[in-house]
């Protein structure tokens, strides 16, 4: 009896993990809307710009002429 309740805690496991894939790839694809994944998302590319900004300015300060 333990096999069978050690499948069943598997197929429940597979059985979620499937269903946070399919909901990831329908907010991907622009069928479902899911306000939290898009602020998420804002605020990671933000984020990447600011970073890339902050490296990138100096470079563009050290080339004015005297």
């Amino acid at each position: 009896m333990r096999t069978q309740t050690n499948l069943n805690e598997i197929s429940y496991r597979c059985l979620a993990c499937a269903l946070i894939t399919l909901l990831f790839m329908a907010h991907t694809a622009h069928w479902l809307h899911i306000p939290t994944l898009q602020r998420m998302e804002n605020i990671l590319y933000d984020l990447r710009l600011r970073t890339t900004v902050v490296v990138s300015m100096p470079i563009l300060c050290s080339n004015t002429e005297d």
